[in-house]
């Protein structure tokens, strides 16, 4: 392709060499409703709202086609916060396979070679490995692609060489300082995930900077967000996440119509393996369960093979949290080696394939055929089950404990703990197939622990839960606005609800002078809340004490001019200092679903952010 874009008026133009690795008759393909080529190709489809499919028809078979287009993209105009699909203007450029910028079609794309002229302070950017020269930038790859993308604009670049590498990061403003920290994270990354899965597929690894907040993972390459890569993070955390997606969703292609198999694997590979190089993976499980038992258990739920793609909480707890425990329990039932050795048998067998989801669990299991089955049964039924003690028998020398799933049985791989009256720890695990099975020790047993460190895909009980804003957010709780506030105040919660609503639509909102059912959900906003007076009581803990003036937790005392939010039973307190800090506090505590107390300060930084402590667990037994 040799490509040229003029930015002033949106326009590109392109010479386009393709050949084919086997003789065609014809060919179906897309192409951007602006652009205008020369073939003698039919409209096939012409419904879609900027693409058009073509179908070219040859006498006579042939192995290479010769065409030109050019033309201004038609572009999907999105809200002016969110990143356009595509776009080619004076501030840059970001175009792929989606807008068809490109003919594209069914058929991969096993090479290609990109040429674009230099432009005036403008770096055009794509995947591959890259070539200049005074007039042009070449960007070519000789391994298989889904896509194609183009990206440009006013970019300063930092670049290593590592082993036989090129790592690169391209920033919109100098910045040796941080393009040093994602380099070497960058080098670490790769080194990691090319031994535990296989050599790193291409010929280099770019961290692109994007003035939209972006966290997006293309094959060599991803873009991310400029506030979101300054976050001190997001190198530990997002960056592995995208260098995974490298093998798992652009090494290895998901096949969408099967499931989506790549979301929770690279969520297991990278953000629980990041967390458990610290010890913290428990935790981390814990608020995949809880994540996934408040916004897709009982009617949300969905097997794993209908997720597509993240588009709100609950897919997310789909295709993210529940995928993610199911990795997580293979895992543990196969061993390390053996889950290791499944890795790398995926990475070889399917390398530049497109595969659904049950093709990777039968081949990561394809040595364990124990375990396939079981696996088959958790992507295609929607939802999974509550673990209960349903019956104890205890003596002296033994302990007799039946475990049964209510709701939906399923294959379960159940770790539980024991401590004897030595005070010596027991580990051990059942094969779980049926609805009940009964835990037998013969021994002197004085605590037993099922699933003590949420090993088991399930949904939590509530008393496992720690208070948590999601458990609110997720139902249809009810945002109880103050009657006593100024105008300003009750304009600002009013808009408030309606911000949290449209990310959380079960939510309802009232105000204080309306009668409250005390035995629903409800969060009180505001300090004037009328209601809050005779609730404190539902949030004092052993740490904390509320008053109707102010927050004290340990000793540090937080007044009215703070913002914050607090957790109680099934009831939430949000107060904040101004009207400014309601409106943004209404687009910043989604983030903070998770923790059960957040305080801020009056620009909204956080001061400090807890995980509360859960009630007893049901599946924990304390034996005198």
């Amino acid at each position: 392709m040799q490509v040229i874009l003029t930015p002033a008026s949106g326009e590109i133009h392109v010479k386009d060499s393709l050949r084919f690795e086997s003789p065609i008759t014809d060919w179906t393909f897309n192409l951007n409703k602006g652009l205008k080529h020369n073939l003698d190709a039919t409209i096939v489809d012409d419904s879609h709202p900027w693409i058009t499919t073509y179908r070219l028809n040859t006498d006579k078979p042939v192995e290479s086609i010769e065409m030109e287009y050019r033309g201004k993209l038609t572009l999907f105009k999105s809200k002016p916060s969110e990143m356009p699909l595509g776009f080619l203007d004076n501030s840059g450029a970001y175009l792929d396979g989606s807008v068809a910028w490109y003919p594209a079609s069914d058929l991969p794309i096993s090479r290609f070679n990109i040429r674009t002229q230099r432009h005036a302070n403008w770096e055009v950017i794509s995947a591959g490995a890259r070539q200049t020269d005074e007039q042009s930038i070449t960007w070519s790859s000789q391994v298989p692609h889904d896509d194609l993308y183009l990206l440009a604009g006013d970019y300063t670049l930092y670049q290593r060489q590592h082993k036989t590498l090129s790592l690169q990061v391209w920033l919109l403003a100098p910045d040796p300082e941080l393009a040093e920290i994602y380099l070497s994270q960058s080098a670490e990354s790769i080194d990691e995930y090319s031994e535990l899965i296989g050599p790193y597929p291409f010929a280099k690894f770019a961290v692109i900077e994007n003035r939209w907040q972006t966290g997006f993972g293309m094959p060599s390459f991803t873009l991310l967000g400029s506030r979101v890569m300054r976050l001190p993070f997001i190198p530990k955390s997002s960056l592995p996440h995208e260098i995974a997606h490298n093998w798992l969703g652009n090494g290895i292609w998901v096949d969408h119509a099967l499931g989506n198999w790549s979301e929770g694997l690279t969520a297991y590979l990278a953000d629980h393996r990041m967390k458990a190089k610290t010890g913290s993976d428990l935790g981390h499980r814990l608020k995949s369960l809880q994540r996934y038992t408040n916004f897709a258990a009982e009617k949300n739920d969905q097997p794993l093979i209908s997720f597509k793609s993240r588009h709100d909480d609950r897919s997310q707890a789909l295709g993210y949290d529940k995928s993610l425990m199911l990795f997580h329990m293979l895992h543990t039932a196969m061993g390390e080696d053996a889950f290791n050795a499944g890795l790398k048998r995926l990475w070889t067998t399917h390398r530049y394939q497109r595969v659904g989801f049950s093709r990777v669990l039968n081949t990561l299991l394809s040595e364990h055929p124990e375990l396939r089955q079981h696996a088959e049964q958790w992507i295609n039924q929607a939802r999974a089950s509550k673990l209960n003690v349903e019956k104890i028998d205890h003596t002296d020398s033994s302990l007799s404990v039946t475990l049964k799933q209510s709701g939906s049985a399923q294959p379960l791989y159940v770790p539980y703990e024991w401590i004897d009256t030595n005070g010596k720890r027991h580990r051990d695990a059942i094969m779980m197939q049926d609805a009940l099975y009964t835990i037998e020790i013969n021994d002197q047993v004085k605590q037993l622990h099922i699933d003590p460190d949420y090993d088991v895909l399930r949904y939590l009980d509530p008393r496992e839960q720690p208070p948590a804003f999601n458990q609110l957010f997720s139902q249809a709780t009810t945002l109880v606005i103050p009657t006593a506030a100024s105008a300003d105040e009750q304009k600002a919660w009013v808009g408030f609800a309606q911000t949290l609503k449209q990310r959380y639509p079960l939510l309802q909102a009232q105000i204080d002078i309306e009668p409250l059912d005390p035995h629903l959900p409800a969060i009180l906003l505001g300090w004037n809340n009328q209601y809050l007076e005779n609730r404190l009581n539902d949030f004092q803990r052993s740490d904390q004490q509320l008053s109707q003036t102010a927050l004290r937790i340990d000793q540090q005392t937080y007044p009215e001019r703070n913002t914050l939010a607090l957790m109680g039973q099934s009831i939430g307190f949000i107060a904040a200092s101004s009207a400014e800090a309601i409106e943004g506090l209404g687009y910043k505590l989604p983030h903070y679903g998770s923790f059960g107390r957040v305080v801020f300060d009056e620009s909204l930084n956080s001061l400090r952010r807890d995980h509360l402590q859960a009630e007893r667990s049901p599946l924990k037994l304390q034996f005198d």
